[in-house]
C-alpha cells in the first residue's frame, strides 16, 4: 500500500523534474519602470535548496526571516524555505492561540525561569515573573550594593520585571510588566498615577474605584480601564455619565487615549479580587474582566449612558436622531471600526469622531469601509474636514454624485482641517511636517480637549486626484495665510509646526505680523520623543539626498535644475 507523501517530498520531487508553471515579480529597479520578471517553479526550488544546503537551520525552532515582502524575494525567503525545511512559522502561536508571537528559547550562555507569586518555579504555562541568569547576565550593580541585592536574588537570578510564561517546548512568551504600567502604543503608563488622578478628580463621587489595563483587540494595545463601585445603588443615569464624563476628560489629559469605564454592580462586587489588607489586585481585575467577568456590567453601564443623553436630549427639547439611510450605513462603518457593539457607542449626529475615542488608523480603517461598499476614493481629509456622521453622509454622497471627481484649484483649495471649533481662546493653528498630512496632531487635539481652545490643522495641496502641489513656499504661504484669515480675520494668533511645518509656521507668522497683526504665540514641535533609533535607521546618504531632491523641488517646479544646484539653494 503506497504511502502519503509529505509536502516537503513533493517540494524535492518538483526540484528535479520540468516545470513549465511560473511566476512573475515587478521590481522597479532605478529606473521606476516596472518590468516583469519570469521566474519558474523548478528555479525558485533550485534556489531554496541551494540557500537550505549552505545553512543549515534547527528543525525545532520557529522560522524567522528578516527580509520584508516588499523585496523581489521576499515571498520565496519569509515562506518556501521554512516549508522547504519543515519548520513551523506562525503556525506555532496561532495553533496555541496567541495573541503576540513568542520569543522562543534561551540562546546559550543564559538560561530562564518563571517565578510564581509564592517565589516558587511556575508550573509550565503559569504566568509569572520572568528571571534570566548565566555568563551573558549581569552580576550587579557597581558599588550600589542595595538595588543589587533588589535585582538579583542569591542564586544570582536577574528578576527582569518582565511577567511571562513558558510552555511545555520551553518557549517564552511575555505578558506585561511587574510593575504595574500600562503599555499603550509603546508608551508606559504608570497605573497608579492615572489612579490618583482619577480619584482626585472624581472625588467622593464614588465609593471606590481601580485603574487596570486591558487589551483592546481593535487598537491592537492596551487601553486604561476603570471600575468603580457606586456609593449608592441603583445610581441614577444623570450620575452614571458625569462620572464617565469627567473621567474621560481626565484620562485623555493624562493620557491621550479614552479609557473604557463601567460601574460594578452590587452582584459582581464580591468578586473583586481583594488581599488579606483589603488591595484589588490590578493584574487579577485585568484577568477578569478579559474573562468576560465584567460583560453584564458593561452592557448596564452603556444602556445608562444612552437613556442619560437621550433624557437631555428631551429636556433641551431635541427631537431624537433617526439616522436617514446613509446616516444609518455610516454609523454602521463607525461602530465597526471601533470593534464595539451598537450599544456601546454613543453617537449623536453631531458627535465629533474624535470626542468617541478616534485615532489616525480609526480614520484609515473607516476611509476603507467606505470605499469597499461605495466603490469610490473617499479622501482623508474629507473625513477630517467632516468629523461628524451627518456631515460626513453628506459630503461622501455628493462625492458619490461627481463621480469622485474631486477637481481643486489654488483658488478654492482649503487647507483648513478643524480638530476642534468651539473654545473661547485663541485658536491654535497647527502646520503639517514635511509628508504634508495632518493626522499626527489628533493626540495632541485630544489633549487640549479640556483647555476652551479652537485647534484647526493646515494640510498640504496634493492628496486628491486633480489636485496639484504647492509649487513653492511662497505659494504655501500665501494660501495658509489666506485660510488663516478667512476662520480667523483678526489676531492675536497662535502658530505652530511639526518639523517642516515650523518653517512654514515662521513664514506664516512674518507675513500676519507684516500687515500689522500680533502673532502671540509661534511654537515648533522638531523633535519627537524616542528619535534616536529613527534617525539611524534613516540616516542613510541616498535618502538624505531624495529628501533634499524633494524638498528643493519648491524652488524648480520646472524639475531641470540638478541636486547639486538645488542642495546649493538650501545651504
Amino acid at each position: 500500500m503506497a504511502t502519503q507523501k509529505t509536502f516537503q517530498e513533493v517540494l524535492k520531487e518538483r526540484a528535479h523534474s520540468e516545470c513549465t508553471q511560473n511566476m512573475l515579480f515587478y521590481p522597479l529597479g532605478n529606473t521606476c519602470n516596472a518590468k516583469a520578471v519570469e521566474i519558474t517553479h523548478q528555479q525558485a526550488l533550485a534556489a531554496v535548496s541551494s540557500k537550505a544546503a549552505m545553512r543549515a537551520l534547527p528543525l525545532d525552532r520557529p522560522f524567522l526571516n528578516w527580509i520584508g515582502l516588499d523585496h523581489v524575494a521576499g515571498l520565496l525567503e519569509s515562506h518556501l524555505q521554512a516549508l522547504w525545511l519543515g519548520v513551523g512559522q506562525i503556525h506555532y502561536d496561532v495553533s496555541r492561540g496567541h495573541l503576540v508571537a513568542s520569543l522562543g528559547k534561551c540562546l546559550g550562555g543564559m538560561e530562564m525561569r518563571i517565578v510564581a507569586s509564592d517565589g516558587q518555579p511556575a508550573a509550565s504555562g503559569e504566568a509569572g515573573g520572568l528571571e534570566v541568569r548565566g555568563r551573558l547576565v549581569f552580576q550587579g550593580y557597581y558599588r550600589n550594593k542595595t538595588a543589587t541585592q533588589q535585582a538579583l536574588t542569591p542564586e544570582h537570578w536577574f528578576r527582569t520585571g518582565d511577567r511571562g510564561r513558558i510552555d511545555d517546548n520551553g518557549n517564552l512568551s511575555l505578558v506585561g510588566r511587574a510593575q504595574e504600567v500600562i503599555n499603550i502604543n509603546g508608551v508606559k503608563i504608570v497605573a497608579i498615577d492615572v489612579q490618583t488622578a482619577m480619584e482626585k478628580i472624581l472625588g467622593n463621587r464614588v465609593a471606590r474605584l481601580v485603574v487596570f489595563s486591558s487589551t483592546s483587540t481593535a487598537l491592537h494595545t492596551e487601553q486604561v480601564t476603570i471600575a468603580y463601585i457606586p456609593k449608592t445603588f441603583p445610581v441614577p443615569d444623570e450620575e452614571m455619565a458625569d462620572i464617565a464624563g469627567l473621567a474621560k476628560q481626565e484620562c485623555l489629559l493624562r493620557t491621550a487615549t479614552l479609557p473604557v469605564i463601567f460601574a460594578l454592580r452590587e452582584v459582581t462586587i464580591p468578586l473583586l479580587p481583594r488581599s488579606a489588607l483589603g488591595k484589588l489586585s490590578r493584574l487579577k481585575m485585568t484577568r477578569l474582566f478579559e474573562d468576560g467577568t465584567f460583560v453584564e456590567d458593561l452592557e448596564c453601564h452603556q444602556h445608562a449612558l444612552l437613556r442619560a443623553s437621550t433624557a437631555v436630549a428631551k429636556r433641551n427639547g431635541v427631537m431624537p436622531w433617526r439616522p436617514n439611510e446613509a446616516e444609518a450605513k455610516l454609523l454602521e462603518h463607525v461602530v465597526e471600526t471601533l470593534d464595539r457593539g451598537t450599544e456601546e457607542v454613543t453617537l449623536g449626529p453631531e458627535t465629533s469622531l474624535f470626542d468617541i475615542g478616534f485615532t489616525s488608523m480609526h480614520v484609515i480603517k473607516l476611509k476603507h469601509l467606505i470605499e469597499r461598499r461605495l466603490g469610490i476614493d473617499v479622501p482623508v481629509v474629507l473625513i477630517m474636514k467632516n468629523p461628524t456622521v451627518r456631515a460626513l453622509a453628506i459630503e461622501i454622497d455628493a462625492c458619490s454624485k461627481k463621480n469622485n471627481s474631486i477637481s481643486t484649484s489654488f483658488e478654492s483649495y482649503d487647507p483648513v482641517v478643524v480638530f476642534r471649533a468651539e473654545g473661547a481662546k485663541t485658536p491654535l493653528w497647527l502646520i503639517h511636517p514635511g509628508v504634508g498630512e495632518v493626522l499626527v496632531f489628533i493626540g495632541l487635539a485630544k489633549c487640549l480637549a479640556a483647555d476652551d481652545r479652537p485647534v484647526l490643522a493646515l494640510r498640504a495641496a496634493g492628496f486628491e486626484p486633480n489636485n496639484p502641489g504647492f509649487d513653492s513656499i511662497e505659494q504655501t504661504v500665501d494660501v495658509y495665510t489666506a485660510a488663516i484669515r478667512r476662520r480667523q480675520p483678526h489676531g492675536p494668533y497662535a502658530l505652530a509646526g511639526y518639523s517642516y511645518g515650523a518653517m512654514l509656521a515662521f513664514e506664516t507668522a512674518k507675513r500676519l505680523r507684516a500687515s500689522g497683526d500680533e502673532v502671540r504665540f509661534l511654537g515648533s514641535f522638531n523633535l519627537p520623543p524616542h528619535i534616536k533609533q529613527r534617525i539611524h535607521a534613516l540616516a542613510r546618504w541616498v535618502d538624505v539626498a531624495f529628501g533634499l531632491q524633494r524638498m528643493a523641488s519648491a524652488y524648480d517646479p520646472s524639475g531641470q535644475e540638478t541636486l547639486e544646484e538645488k542642495c546649493d539653494k538650501l545651504k
